[in-house]
């Protein structure tokens, strides 16, 4: 928080204390320097929003855990980190949803954002006009769980990274599949 207040409905992640972990996951099919170069510019983010970046983990997983994102293992390597290292705060550099980042805080006993997060949070904090601060406040309450709303290098492959559930896989078809068969009125 801002001098311990709110800037509106935005709750802004900057002060001089924070301190911050920031992790990132990499897949199989991710190469690890995208995945470090990644996390160079989520330090950068971190930095322009007022924190200082004590420490940085990479988690190597075929998928992120429906639960904490991260592995159970990881997650307390990061608690030890934040301990060790003074931390307040963890930064995903991936979407999380609002379970998963609840999760993580009452894991870790750290506040926990994301990348979309921290990028909407540098936005507020730099607004000066009256409409500029409600643009910033629609984009926060308007951007999905997932976090795609903003655009960032690791987009795209956030994508194929979040496989979508049954529920909306449902929706799709593909164009080889046969029109749904319908009750014939006669």
């Amino acid at each position: 928080m801002k001098n311990g207040r709110r800037n509106g409905s935005i709750e802004v992640t900057r002060a001089l204390k924070e301190r911050a972990v920031i992790t990132a996951l990499r897949l199989p099919a991710q190469r690890r320097w995208e995945v470090e170069e990644s996390l160079d510019e989520l330090g950068g983010l971190a930095m322009a929003a007022g924190a200082t970046v004590v420490h940085r983990v990479v988690q190597e997983r075929g998928a992120p855990t429906p639960a904490l994102f991260l592995g159970s293992g990881k997650v307390d390597e990061i608690a030890e980190a934040g301990r060790a290292t003074g931390a307040n705060l963890m930064i995903c550099d991936d979407p999380l949803t609002p379970v998963q980042e609840r999760n993580l805080t009452q894991a870790l006993g750290l506040k926990v954002i994301d990348r979309t997060a921290l990028i909407l949070d540098i936005f507020a904090q730099r607004a000066r006009t009256a409409e500029g601060k409600l643009q910033v406040e629609l984009a926060h309450v308007s951007t999905p769980a997932s976090g795609r709303a903003v655009d960032s290098p690791r987009a795209s492959r956030r994508r194929h990274r979040h496989p979508r559930t049954r529920r909306d896989s449902a929706r799709i078809r593909s164009p080889r599949d046969p029109a749904p068969r319908h009750a014939d009125p006669s």
